[in-house]
């Protein structure tokens, strides 16, 4: 091979793109994880529960601070309830008396009913978006009086969630 007299650079220019990608890479990696990610939707957030022969099954409901959306039926129930506040002078159980008020008659109603009726097969998961956190507190009471078991979940404020399975009634 016929290589020009002197010094060969061509290595050196391999090694530098390298060199150069790499860093490429790790600074879009940087920015990517700096980024906010308030508005990212999540789609295919599959909601079941453990197909097992004696285990427990979930009841799915949603709380957003202003709606209870029972899953997978997209039932929409809209309660009226105050913020929570550590130096608030509300009363819990008012509140909590307040919400069977406005429950009463609805879909959740009935399906609290099925639930206490299920001889203990039934538990309800609150998904909790973020802007459900500081009056989660009466939610959570109120299915602990009804003598129900609670699980809790946070998720996304933006995320779609795309129940499965067949709605209890």
């Amino acid at each position: 091979m016929n290589r020009p007299k002197g010094i060969w650079l061509f290595p050196f220019f391999n090694i530098m793109i390298c060199a150069i990608g790499v860093l490429l890479l790790i600074g879009a990696t940087m920015v990517g994880f700096s980024i906010d990610a308030d508005g990212i939707v999540t789609t295919n957030t599959v909601l079941q529960s453990i197909n097992e022969k004696n285990a427990s099954s979930p009841i799915f409901i949603e709380w957003d601070g202003q709606k209870l959306v029972t899953h997978p039926s997209m039932s929409v129930l809209k309660l009226y309830i105050p913020h929570f506040e550590l130096d608030s002078n509300i009363n819990i159980d008012k509140v909590v008396s307040e919400i069977g008020r406005q429950i009463d008659g609805s879909y959740l109603q009935r399906v609290i009913k099925f639930a206490l009726q299920s001889g203990g097969q039934r538990y309800f998961v609150v998904l909790v978006r973020p802007s459900g956190f500081d009056n989660f507190i009466y939610i959570r009471e109120f299915i602990l009086k009804q003598g129900l078991w609670l699980g809790y979940e946070p998720i996304g404020q933006y995320w779609i969630l795309e129940p499965s399975g067949k709605a209890c009634f």
